[in-house]
């Protein structure tokens, strides 16, 4: 006799968490765009051309070409115009989290810059098609499900043409750090200690330590407070809260401390991030 197994319902270890097309056009010419964003960025240029400077490259990118650039990675694209005197590109911004918090395409891939043109036209196609999404029925089922299909579609573009860090499947020490990194992410706004991250992973400090700086390059309070950091950034430019409550969620004591560590991290205050996140979104 057979039986069906009851079904085991997880949450999902790859999740969606930004999605956002747009497209530029018009007299651009010497403009420069020098950004750190909480999210990968792929563009596409239709006429004129980008001069890309990006993690040690300096890269011209004609029409037809694509650009990525991983979340939270410092990039300046220098505008200039076409025969006709105008620019034109198309881009979506887009980020997937492995378990809720770490950046998926950055843990487990060295992206290029440079997407390879065999690909450039799906690309194109897919930010088109994720423009055309009908906004009236944003946040309905069936706009929910075309919107993660093309942001699925673009991730797999880019894995596909990305390659695998070694240790691109998680080892056994990475997996006993999940816990830690889930605990990080319930409790942001909660101040705590390496010891404490230490018995979340039933780790000595020391180990937890080594394990920290061998994965993330860093010690544990320096990564949650990196991550932080990068929270505050994602909720400058998704929601419309203030200052305070910012700082607030992302475990800040408050809005002073905020700008003084945000300030050092990207370069400029969480006033000014969000107001120039407006312009790279419109």
């Amino acid at each position: 006799m057979s039986r069906t197994l009851a079904p085991i319902f997880v949450a999902p270890p790859l999740q969606l968490e930004f999605f956002q097309p747009g497209r530029m056009e018009g007299p651009l010419e010497g403009h420069v765009d020098k950004k750190t964003v909480p999210y990968a960025i792929v563009a596409q240029v239709r006429e004129g051309a980008y001069i890309v400077r990006s993690r040690g490259k300096h890269e011209t990118f004609p029409p037809g070409s694509v650009v990525y650039v991983p979340a939270n990675t410092t990039v300046e694209f220098s505008h200039h115009d076409g025969k006709n005197g105008r620019m034109s590109s198309r881009w979506l911004h887009f980020r997937f989290s492995y378990h809720g918090l770490l950046d998926f395409l950055a843990l487990f891939y060295d992206t290029p810059l440079r997407l390879p043109q065999r690909v450039s036209r799906e690309v194109g196609s897919l930010i088109e098609q994720a423009l055309a999404l009908p906004q009236d029925r944003a946040g309905s089922p069936d706009y929910l499900a075309l919107q993660h299909s093309l942001a699925s579609r673009m991730l797999q573009l880019v894995c596909g043409v990305s390659k695998a860090k070694p240790d691109a499947l998680p080892s056994f020490e990475r997996q006993r750090l999940f816990p830690v990194l889930e605990f990080i992410r319930d409790n942001m706004s909660s101040s705590f200690h390496v010891e404490a991250l230490a018995r979340v992973a039933s780790l000595s400090p020391a180990r937890l330590h080594a394990i920290f700086k061998a994965e993330f390059g860093c010690s544990p309070m320096r990564y949650v407070k990196r991550i932080r950091l990068e929270t505050a950034a994602r909720l400058l430019v998704t929601a419309d809260s203030k200052l305070e409550a910012v700082a607030s969620r992302s475990g800040f004591a408050d809005a002073f401390h905020l700008s003084h560590a945000f300030k050092g991290h990207f370069g400029m205050s969480p006033k000014v991030y969000r107001r120039q996140a407006a312009n790279w979104l419109s």
